[in-house]
């Protein structure tokens, strides 16, 4: 089973000061998506708190890019974790234990 992995809907907050910094980026909230060869998908929704940069690798708010938050996320956080748990749910999907088929009474002769 094939499934591409994605981080979306991505949140940052920040702390407005933090010593001599503006704007540091805090917390990243996030969705950690996979997406399977026939469509079935599963996510793990998640929060990230990240250290305190100092001054030198500091870089300002406004600069910041989608790439360089998503190098953040894959430092901080458990990927191969989420993955583990995507894939399950993607299984759990693509083999249900529990299927409705309606009740025996409601179907037409």
């Amino acid at each position: 089973m094939e499934i591409t992995y994605s981080f979306t809907n991505i949140e940052l907050e920040v702390a407005p000061i933090l010593g001599a910094l503006e704007n540091v980026v805090t917390r990243i909230n996030y969705t950690y998506i996979g997406k399977d060869e026939k469509g079935f998908s599963s996510s793990f929704h998640g929060m990230t708190p990240l250290r305190s940069p100092n001054t030198s690798e500091f870089k300002a708010f406004n600069t910041l890019t989608e790439e360089e938050v998503i190098v953040w996320l894959n430092q901080s956080v458990n990927v191969s974790n989420m993955q583990k748990l995507i894939e399950s749910g993607i299984k759990a999907q693509r083999n249900p234990r529990f299927v409705p088929i309606g009740n025996p009474w409601d179907q037409a002769l």
